[in-house]
């Protein structure tokens, strides 16, 4: 796995004020951190190329899944304006469904196309580049997921299965396995930034 991640390890001491784990455990942390939020966000935070086979709107409108889109190469020849906001104008579309045989609407596919993009956001603590950096809610999540990685807490006497627990006057509620790696915090968090409507021809 590379080790470029949205997350440095520098952010992340800065955010968590983690300054013991060593670099290589951290790395390894991060990258799992930063893979994990992307696979609970259905996308790709971190700047690259991507090839999706997207579905196209009635406006000649499609989507990407990770936005902010920087540039497109295919399908090629797209003016620069093309690109708006989340979206990619690919021009006059006629979305008639493709019928796998003629005649049956039942066979129908969905109006698609392929659509090779650089797109996604620059690191933490990045202050320049083609598109912005990741944003805090992002960043500040992964910094946590790899926390809770890197420092599992085991509840002593804990039955299997319980979901709260009372010591003196502090109560704990929720998934309290010692593995737990992103809880109901971090979810609320990152629920504005998972990718909506993925539809089954989503990736390529």
């Amino acid at each position: 796995m590379s080790d470029e991640t949205i997350m440095p390890i520098a952010g992340y001491r800065q955010i968590t004020k983690d300054t013991l784990t060593v670099d290589a455990d951290l790395q390894a942390a991060l990258n799992s951190a930063a893979s994990l939020v992307d696979e609970h966000c259905k996308r790709s935070f971190l700047y690259g190329q991507f090839t999706e086979t997207l579905y196209v709107y009635r406006t000649g409108v499609c989507y990407p899944t990770n936005t902010p889109v920087d540039t497109v190469s295919t399908p090629s020849g797209l003016a620069p304006q093309s690109i708006q906001g989340a979206g990619i104008y690919l021009g006059v579309f006629l979305p008639v469904p493709a019928l796998v045989n003629a005649g049956d609407w039942m066979g129908a596919i969905p109006p698609q196309t392929v659509v090779t993009y650089m797109g996604g956001f620059q690191p933490y603590g990045t202050t320049d580049g083609p598109t912005a950096q990741v944003p805090q809610k992002v960043a500040r999540a992964i910094a946590r997921v790899a926390w809770l990685i890197l420092h599992p807490v085991a509840l002593v006497g804990m039955p299997v299965g319980a979901t709260s627990a009372s010591i003196g006057g502090l109560s704990v509620a929720g998934d309290l396995s010692p593995f737990i790696a992103m809880d109901s915090s971090i979810e609320r968090d990152l629920k504005g930034y998972r990718k909506r409507m993925v539809r089954g021809w989503q990736r390529a």
